[in-house]
């Protein structure tokens, strides 16, 4: 469907009509419903960081906690997902919200929202997440170096430093074409869920149970 504009040409403003040919571009390029290529193979091809975003917090420090924590306690901490679930989707909501709404990142706006005080406690905030996001990253190359070494492909701080360097290098050298289309690749490996799920006997009712009520145990491995 093709836009054309109401108003006289004489009449309209530079801001107007750079406006009118940029809404005409997007409609004329956009993928279409049941248009084969320009259907979902641009949609699937469009996918990049929102998809990597969503896929990385499933990180390899995250795997290997859950394998521990189902490992120990089985099903014991279903209910843990439930209530974090509405949280997560809710912070993400608001972010892409506030993103698409403003054009800003939410550094941007807090920065124009809160006051001096409130400035302050950000960057206090921002200073712990750096903290915690330098954790993160050691625990996750920590985590693939483990997984390497199950694997008998050489020691933990091996594999590690191999996928330290590795990651670094493509940050560093690659384009944001090429890091996308790897990670976009690699979630793909996210269907081995589905694969767990269909080889293991899954106790459901033992799942439905612990899912809504929550079976807390007040010892040191558990909290």
């Amino acid at each position: 469907m093709r836009w054309v504009s109401v108003i006289p040409v004489s009449r309209q403003t530079t801001r107007e009509r750079a406006s009118i040919a940029a809404t005409a571009q997007t409609q004329t390029t956009s993928p279409r419903d049941g248009d084969g290529e320009h259907g979902f193979v641009s949609y699937v091809r469009s996918l990049g960081p929102g998809l990597v975003t969503g896929a990385s917090d499933d990180d390899p420090s995250g795997i290997a906690t859950y394998s521990q924590a189902g490992a120990q306690f089985k099903y014991a901490m279903a209910w843990v997902a439930l209530l974090t679930l509405p949280l997560s989707t809710a912070v993400q909501e608001i972010c892409d919200r506030t993103a698409l709404a403003t054009g800003k990142t939410l550094g941007e706006l807090a920065r124009t929202k809160f006051g001096r005080f409130g400035r302050a406690v950000m960057t206090v905030l921002l200073v712990a997440l750096l903290a915690a996001n330098t954790a993160n990253i050691a625990a996750d190359l920590l985590a693939i170096g483990s997984g390497l070494h199950l694997l008998h492909l050489g020691p933990v701080w091996l594999g590690a430093l191999i996928a330290g360097i590795l990651i670094s290098v493509i940050v560093v050298v690659g384009s944001f074409e090429l890091i996308s289309r790897i990670f976009r690749y690699l979630c793909l490996s996210l269907f081995a869920y589905i694969v767990v799920l269909a080889a293991a006997k899954v106790e459901w009712g033992a799942v439905l149970r612990h899912t809504f009520v929550p079976h807390i145990q007040f010892d040191g491995a558990y909290l």
